[in-house]
């Protein structure tokens, strides 16, 4: 894996680099779906709202701090 740190990542995410996002949802993407599947049964749905997630994430990071 690639030693980015997340810091970094969430940097360049804000400063548009969409590579830096695709590496963020390859990071996490699992651990996203995993806590998604926990609560759904279905896993399609489990994986459509993994997806909501990241566009969530990923529509707030103008917005986000750094402080969490």
């Amino acid at each position: 894996m690639n030693s980015t740190s997340e810091h970094e990542l969430v940097e360049r995410c804000r400063e548009g680099d969409e590579q830096a996002f695709r590496e963020l949802v390859e990071r996490y993407k699992g651990l996203v779906f995993s806590l998604v599947a926990r609560s759904v049964s279905d896993p399609a749905r489990a994986e459509d709202m993994a997806q909501e997630v990241f566009l969530r994430v990923h529509r707030g990071l103008p917005y986000f701090r750094g402080e969490s």
